[in-house]
């Protein structure tokens, strides 16, 4: 059966354990919009990158960077 919440929980458990979050945004999508709406309302510091800076910032590096929104 299909949770279409099943994000929304497991982004409420990743900001309660985290000192910051970094978000790194092509659109507002729904579930990232909570993460970083979830952050401030904690009070921690939110990075937020829209996407094709951060990537055109990391394309140098000519390796894929696993992008995790967690602890930091």
């Amino acid at each position: 059966k299909y949770d279409a919440l099943a994000g929304f929980r497991r982004n409420s458990l990743i900001v309660a354990e985290a000192d910051a979050v970094i978000a790194i945004q092509k659109t507002k999508t729904p579930g990232t919009s909570d993460s970083i709406e979830k952050a401030i309302d904690k009070g921690i510091p939110v990075f937020l990158y829209p996407a094709n800076e951060f990537f055109k910032k990391v394309e140098k590096y000519q390796f894929w960077l696993p992008i995790i929104i967690g602890v930091i």
